[in-house]
Protein backbone atom coordinates (compact mmCIF):
# COMPACT_ATOMS: atom_id res chain seq x y z
CA UNK A 1 0.00 0.00 0.00
CA UNK A 2 1.37 3.42 -0.88
CA UNK A 3 0.64 6.56 1.11
CA UNK A 4 1.83 10.10 0.67
CA UNK A 5 3.39 12.17 3.46
CA UNK A 6 4.49 15.76 3.60
CA UNK A 7 8.05 16.04 4.91
CA UNK A 8 9.55 18.75 7.11
CA UNK A 9 10.60 20.71 4.02
CA UNK A 10 7.02 20.70 2.70
CA UNK A 11 7.57 18.20 -0.11
CA UNK A 12 5.22 15.27 -0.60
CA UNK A 13 6.80 11.85 -0.86
CA UNK A 14 5.43 8.37 -1.40
CA UNK A 15 5.71 6.06 1.58
CA UNK A 16 5.18 2.34 1.21
CA UNK A 17 3.68 0.42 4.07
CA UNK A 18 2.28 -3.03 4.52
CA UNK A 19 0.28 -4.94 7.05
CA UNK A 20 2.21 -7.95 8.34
CA UNK A 21 -0.71 -10.39 8.54
CA UNK A 22 -4.36 -10.49 7.52
CA UNK A 23 -6.38 -13.25 9.19
CA UNK A 24 -9.78 -14.32 7.93
CA UNK A 25 -11.94 -16.37 10.32
CA UNK A 26 -15.38 -16.82 8.83
CA UNK A 27 -16.92 -13.38 8.51
CA UNK A 28 -14.28 -11.80 10.78
CA UNK A 29 -11.07 -10.24 9.54
CA UNK A 30 -8.06 -9.17 11.62
CA UNK A 31 -5.16 -6.94 10.59
CA UNK A 32 -2.04 -7.76 12.62
CA UNK A 33 1.21 -5.81 12.90
CA UNK A 34 4.14 -7.35 14.73
CA UNK A 35 7.05 -5.47 16.26
CA UNK A 36 9.77 -6.26 18.74
CA UNK A 37 8.97 -3.06 20.63
CA UNK A 38 7.28 0.29 20.13
CA UNK A 39 9.96 2.06 22.16
CA UNK A 40 9.77 5.52 20.62
CA UNK A 41 7.22 7.68 18.83
CA UNK A 42 8.83 7.22 15.40
CA UNK A 43 8.77 3.41 15.65
CA UNK A 44 5.18 3.50 16.88
CA UNK A 45 4.17 5.74 13.97
CA UNK A 46 5.88 3.40 11.49
CA UNK A 47 4.10 0.33 12.86
CA UNK A 48 0.67 1.94 13.24
CA UNK A 49 0.62 3.76 9.87
CA UNK A 50 -0.53 0.72 7.84
CA UNK A 51 -3.32 -0.06 10.32
CA UNK A 52 -4.52 3.53 10.40
CA UNK A 53 -4.61 3.68 6.61
CA UNK A 54 -7.19 0.88 6.42
CA UNK A 55 -10.65 2.43 6.50
CA UNK A 56 -12.87 -0.47 7.47
CA UNK A 57 -14.34 -1.73 10.72
CA UNK A 58 -12.32 -4.95 11.14
CA UNK A 59 -10.09 -5.48 14.20
CA UNK A 60 -6.60 -3.99 14.07
CA UNK A 61 -3.95 -5.51 16.36
CA UNK A 62 -0.33 -4.76 17.26
CA UNK A 63 1.67 -7.60 18.83
CA UNK A 64 4.92 -6.77 20.63
CA UNK A 65 7.40 -8.85 22.59
CA UNK A 66 6.28 -7.72 26.00
CA UNK A 67 4.35 -8.94 28.99
CA UNK A 68 1.90 -6.04 28.99
CA UNK A 69 -1.78 -6.44 29.61
CA UNK A 70 -3.96 -6.05 26.51
CA UNK A 71 -5.26 -2.54 25.92
CA UNK A 72 -7.02 -0.59 23.21
CA UNK A 73 -5.69 2.81 22.15
CA UNK A 74 -7.72 5.89 21.14
CA UNK A 75 -7.71 4.72 17.49
CA UNK A 76 -9.34 1.41 18.46
CA UNK A 77 -6.16 -0.64 17.90
CA UNK A 78 -5.70 -3.59 20.25
CA UNK A 79 -2.18 -3.85 21.72
CA UNK A 80 -1.17 -7.35 22.80
CA UNK A 81 1.95 -8.84 24.31
CA UNK A 82 3.43 -11.81 22.48
CA UNK A 83 2.60 -14.37 25.18
CA UNK A 84 -1.02 -13.24 25.40
CA UNK A 85 -1.28 -13.47 21.62
CA UNK A 86 0.22 -16.98 21.48
CA UNK A 87 -1.32 -18.56 24.58
CA UNK A 88 -4.81 -17.07 24.78
CA UNK A 89 -7.13 -18.62 22.15
CA UNK A 90 -9.52 -15.67 22.58
CA UNK A 91 -6.84 -12.97 22.29
CA UNK A 92 -7.96 -11.70 18.88
CA UNK A 93 -11.39 -10.85 20.26
CA UNK A 94 -10.39 -9.10 23.50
Amino acid sequence: MDLFETGAEGKRKKVSCEIDFVVNRGIKKYYIQSALTLGDARKEQTELRPLLSVRDFFRKIVVTKSGMKPWIDEEGILHLGLYEFLLNPAALDL
